[in-house]
C-alpha cells in the first residue's frame, strides 16, 4: 500500500506535469498567434501593393486611351486637310481649262467669240444667273471697246415674247453693257423672269467699236445647269 508520503509525492507530480503542460500550450498558443499576426501583416502588405499596381495600369491604361484619341483626331484631320487639298486642285485644274479655253489662239471670222452662257437657278422663284464670257479669238490681241446686248426669248401667255435686259432686271436700266477687255471680259447677271414667261433661248449680241467695228449675233438654247463650270467665279 501507498504511504502518505507517496500520495503526496504521486499528487505533486501531477501537479507539475500539469502546470508544465499548460504552459507549453500556452507558449504554442502564442507563437501560433504571433504566426497569424505576421502573415495578417503580410498580407496586408502584397494588398497595398496589388491596389498601388492596380492604380499604375489604369493610368498607363487611360494614358493609351488619351494617345488613342488624340491619334485617331490628329487623323481626322490630316484626312479632312487631304480631302481639301483635292478639292483646291480639282478647282485649280478647272480654272486652267477654264483659262486655256479663253486664251486658244483659234480666231473665228469677226476675231471675238461669246463662249456658250451659263445658266443656273437663284434663290428666289424664277430668278436665274447667268453668265456670260466674251474673249478676243485672235493670235495677237489689242484692247477692244464695245457693248453687249441681252436678251431672252420665250413664250408669255402662249404668245413669243423677248425681254430685253431692262424688262428682266431693275439692276440695269439700259439693254446694253459696256465692253472693254484685251483678252477677255466674264459679266454674270442676275434676271427674274416674269410669271408664265418660258425661256427658250439666249439672244446676245456683240458689238465692238474699237479699233475696228464688228458686230456678232448669237443665240443659245436655254440650257440650266446645276452650278457654273469655273466654280472659282
Amino acid at each position: 500500500m501507498l504511504k502518505g508520503t507517496h500520495i503526496v509525492a504521486l499528487v505533486g507530480l501531477l501537479l507539475a506535469a500539469l502546470v508544465a503542460g499548460w504552459t507549453l500550450g500556452w507558449r504554442g498558443a502564442l507563437h501560433e498567434m504571433a504566426g497569424d499576426k505576421s502573415s495578417a501583416y503580410t498580407l496586408r502588405q502584397d494588398k497595398a501593393q496589388l491596389q498601388t499596381r492596380v492604380a499604375e495600369l489604369e493610368g498607363e491604361a487611360e494614358m493609351l486611351r488619351t494617345r488613342y484619341a488624340v491619334s485617331q483626331r490628329a487623323l481626322e484631320l490630316v484626312r479632312a486637310e487631304f480631302a481639301a487639298h483635292k478639292g483646291e486642285v480639282a478647282e485649280l485644274e478647272e480654272e486652267l481649262r477654264f483659262f486655256r479655253g479663253l486664251m486658244a489662239p483659234e480666231s473665228g471670222p469677226s476675231g471675238v467669240d461669246l463662249q456658250v452662257p451659263e445658266v443656273v437657278r437663284g434663290e428666289d422663284e424664277g430668278q436665274f444667273q447667268v453668265r456670260l464670257v466674251v474673249r478676243q479669238a485672235a493670235s495677237k490681241h489689242q484692247r477692244l471697246h464695245g457693248s453687249l446686248a441681252v436678251a431672252v426669248a420665250g413664250q408669255l401667255q402662249g404668245e413669243e415674247a423677248i425681254l430685253a435686259l431692262s424688262e428682266l432686271s431693275e439692276n440695269y436700266s439700259e439693254d446694253e453693257l459696256p465692253l472693254e477687255f484685251r483678252y477677255f471680259q466674264a459679266l454674270e447677271l442676275t434676271l427674274q423672269l416674269p410669271t408664265g414667261f418660258e425661256p427658250a433661248a439666249l439672244v446676245v449680241k456683240t458689238r465692238i467699236t474699237k479699233p475696228q467695228a464688228v458686230e456678232v449675233d448669237q443665240e443659245f438654247s436655254w440650257q440650266v445647269q446645276e452650278r457654273f463650270d469655273y466654280v472659282g467665279q
